[in-house]
């Protein structure tokens, strides 16, 4: 099966191809600027190095946010067409549950955090398990110096990973000694294609390019000047 996966949500864009015979390739498009003009031809530089085109994928994934709108924009659209075009099912992903999915394995609380500069971060709780990951609290923007709020990790152990955590390192050390600090991956494309087939497997994916939506979370300069 072939997975392919988009986040342009992320500072540095990416594009990955997750096969289930083992094959992972991804390629990086660092920068912003030039992002919808370089965006298609690194697609298609990344199937072609495997021999393939958009005919021979069985599932599209993309990272809806939050993050850069502009870019969650250029991603959704080009991806959307994709799907148009070939009748492949999607799914959606958010990049916070993207991070949160690369610790997963054990059981103990992930906090997954993307800077949100302003003196912000994006903020989603989950909680890890042999039998998959379970969102405790929905993706919010919230202040820098209430990343802790409502958290409560008298239970267990847990870990904080993203851009956020890095960003605010020197404040979340020292907090608890059992929460740990990851910076998790650089680019999100190959970890969300992996994510999707998995929510694939249990059922929750779209037919309908049409209703894929992105999150903002905040409102972007445009809508708030």
């Amino acid at each position: 099966m072939n997975i392919f996966s988009i986040d342009t949500s992320s500072p540095t864009a990416s594009v990955a191809l997750f096969q289930t015979d083992g094959v992972q390739i991804r390629e990086e498009l660092p920068g912003r600027d030039r992002l919808s003009a370089e965006l298609l031809p690194a697609v298609e530089r990344l199937l072609k190095k495997q021999g393939l085109t958009l005919r021979h994928i069985d599932l599209f994934a993309a990272v809806t946010g939050p993050g850069f709108f502009t870019g969650i924009r250029i991603g959704l659209t080009l991806l959307k067409g994709f799907c148009f075009r070939e009748s492949v099912p999607l799914v959606g992903v958010n990049g916070l549950e993207t991070l949160a999915h690369t610790c997963s394995s054990r059981e103990e609380m992930i906090v997954a955090l993307i800077d949100a500069r302003r003196a912000e971060v994006y903020r989603g709780v989950y909680r890890g398990s042999g039998e998959g990951l379970w969102e405790v609290s929905a993706p919010s923007l919230v202040h820098h110096q209430r990343i802790f709020s409502g958290l409560d990790f008298s239970a267990g152990s847990g870990v904080l990973v993203g851009s956020g955590a890095t960003a605010y390192r020197d404040q979340i050390l020292g907090v608890d000694p059992r929460i740990r600090l990851l910076p998790g991956p650089g680019t999100l494309a190959l970890e969300a294609a992996k994510l999707a087939l998995k929510k694939f497997r249990q059922g929750c994916y779209l037919r309908d390019a049409g209703d894929l939506l992105p999150l903002y979370i905040r409102p972007s300069d445009a809508e708030t000047g």
